[in-house]
């Protein structure tokens, strides 16, 4: 039998991460996925679009796999309300301008992220919900955490 240390079971534990990546990320293949270094450190990922109007994953380097997933799971919620768009320069435009869209978007993809907590770690969706509300406030316009709250769409 096999005696497994501390830095054995990290090792394991990162190569099973990493595996979940990269499995999510053939799940969305067609959308490329950098790893780049924000000028915010709260800032995790982005959807920018590239020269031929198709959108590009940008992830915060040095994150943990852990975290790395569920902000996969946030922008490939973003990647998805773009091609149902069909433009991603228009899509943009719009979640730049219009501050009402912008928050509706953030909400959808924030309620990705929360579904993916609650099933992969057994969050509290209450709780999630309201922290994800808190967040939400930067992105609206007068709108108090209880009313944005009340209107997720999770």
């Amino acid at each position: 039998m096999r005696d497994f240390t501390l830095g054995t079971y990290l090792k394991w534990l990162g190569i099973i991460a990493l595996g979940i990546i990269a499995i999510n990320m053939m799940a969305c293949a067609s959308t490329p996925v950098v790893a780049v270094d924000f000028p915010s450190p709260f800032q995790l990922g982005q959807v920018v679009c590239d020269t031929k109007d198709k959108p590009v994953i940008l992830i915060a380097n040095g994150k943990p796999p852990s975290e790395i997933y569920f902000v996969l799971i946030h922008e490939q919620k973003h990647v998805q309300q773009i091609r149902k768009s069909g433009s991603c320069k228009k899509q943009s435009r719009r979640y730049r301008l219009d501050p009402d869209f912008r928050l509706e978007q953030e909400a959808e993809a924030f309620c990705a992220d929360i579904v993916a907590r609650v099933a992969r770690q057994g969050r509290d969706k209450v709780d999630l919900k309201r922290r994800a509300a808190i967040a939400l406030t930067m992105y609206s316009v007068g709108k108090t955490a209880e009313e944005i709250e009340a209107k997720l769409p999770c």
